[in-house]
């Protein structure tokens, strides 16, 4: 693979003032970040916007530090690139990957970004850039529903297995309210995967998508 010549501005979105929903994209010189020891640099193919996210700011304000400056980049769900790794990473330059960065430093609304060894994965390759963007955050959100949250085991086929864990969940069922949105569909996929049964409302026109997922 070719090595990519890393430039030393970048384009990005902003968001001047927390308060506002209004987003600039701007051709001005914001500098490429540079990774740190444990840092990955990805160079950002799609990035995706999570449901009142550009209010978090406002509403959960962070500590002013140098992460978190006043005119900041927005948006945390990625799917990217790796262009540069720090030693001994599982994730080395060329690996397409898709993550949620830390809400507690500068967003990834940019050409490239920064993100540590823990919040990246490998993109599923069945899924556009765009698609596998969408991912990370619903997605999380309905395992930490479940596994963390219900204490359901998060083990494929565990609700079926003949061991101290499947007993624990076996006859479990798992009803989805919205079985047919963002974090819906997941929690679906992930409750079958578990080997739970599933029921769920949805809209009459979306009954034979929600079943198809295994409701």
């Amino acid at each position: 693979m070719a090595t990519e010549t890393i430039p030393k501005t970048m384009k990005a979105l902003l968001q001047p003032d927390p308060a506002s929903l209004h987003l600039l994209l701007t051709d001005l010189p914001v500098p490429v970040p540079k990774p740190g020891s444990t840092e990955h640099l990805v160079r950002v193919h799609a990035a995706a916007l999570t449901n009142g996210e550009l209010l978090w700011r406002h509403n959960f304000p962070l500590p002013p530090s140098p992460d978190n400056p006043t005119i900041f980049i927005p948006l945390f769900d990625i799917a990217g690139t790796i262009l540069t790794s720090p030693p001994h990473s599982p994730f080395p330059p060329g690996t397409e990957i898709y993550t949620r960065t830390s809400y507690t430093r500068t967003g990834s609304g940019s050409q490239y970004t920064l993100v540590t060894t823990a919040e990246l994965a490998v993109r599923p390759q069945i899924l556009s850039w765009a698609e596998s963007a969408t991912v990370p955050m619903s997605a999380m959100t309905a395992w930490q529903a479940l596994f963390v949250h219900a204490g359901l085991t998060p083990t494929q086929g565990a609700a079926g297995n003949r061991d101290a864990d499947g007993d624990r969940d076996r006859g479990k069922k798992v009803f989805v309210m919205g079985a047919s949105g963002g974090v819906g569909i997941w929690v679906v996929q992930l409750a079958r995967w578990a080997g739970l049964e599933v029921g769920g409302t949805a809209r009459a026109d979306n009954r034979e998508f929600v079943e198809g997922l295994g409701a």
